[in-house]
């Protein structure tokens, strides 16, 4: 189980399966903030994929929009898929993996008032 904290890079993005199951992923940054050595201030940003099912989903979906903050508890999953693009030292399809987290918890937060997010780092 993780718990991340941070604000939605974009919007939600929905759909319904034909299960009538609904699953909405999102993307989420947060920094972390330190000093080096030097007493210089560094921040690192790190970008988190959230996939969310069922009436979470929905509820999520109609009131996260980007920039708005979020708490997010659930389970780290890692899928894993043959590139195309890429090859291994052997010149084979590469496997890429990818983490997401599956959320079984969203406690919505507030709304940004200056959000700087860069809506390309996560995984679309």
């Amino acid at each position: 189980i993780t718990n991340q904290v941070g604000r939605l890079v974009r919007e939600p993005e929905s759909r319904k399966l034909p299960s009538g199951q609904t699953v909405t992923n999102i993307c989420i940054a947060n920094n972390e903030k330190w000093t080096d050595r030097n007493g210089e201030t560094q921040v690192r940003t790190e970008y988190h994929d959230i996939v969310i099912w069922g009436k979470l989903a929905e509820v999520s979906a109609r009131y996260l929009s980007k920039g708005k903050e979020v708490l997010i508890e659930g389970r780290i999953q890692t899928d894993s898929y043959e590139s195309k693009e890429y090859k291994n030292s052997k010149g084979e399809a590469a496997t890429i993996y990818r983490k997401k987290i599956v959320a079984s918890k969203v406690v919505f937060g507030s709304d940004s008032k200056n959000n700087q997010s860069n809506d390309n780092e996560c995984a679309a």
